[in-house]
């Protein structure tokens, strides 16, 4: 039995990631940040740094076109969706 090889990315793999798919990210519907954290799966941290999209509204990907749901990963780097509600500045 082969064991398969797990590629473990660094916040700086991650980063470069980030800094190629963010303009795109930010104009898919409910979207209001993009970042680097860690991954959370059924309210659980996980120890896996992935790509955090911050959504105003979560939103089942069945009531989406395909070309506006967001990628479970990104050029093999993990992403996770989480809702924040709406981004306020305050100055």
């Amino acid at each position: 039995m082969k064991s398969r090889k797990i590629k473990v990315f660094t916040r700086s793999d991650i980063k470069k990631i980030k800094e190629k798919y963010e303009k795109d990210l930010l104009l898919l519907p409910h979207v209001v940040g993009v970042g680097i954290g860690y991954k959370i799966t059924q309210e659980r941290e996980k120890n896996t740094l992935c790509l955090k999209v911050y959504v105003s509204k979560k939103t089942p990907s069945k009531e989406l076109s395909k070309n506006k749901t967001i990628p479970t990963q990104l050029d093999g780097i993990l992403t996770d969706v989480e809702e924040i509600g709406m981004v306020k500045a305050y100055a």
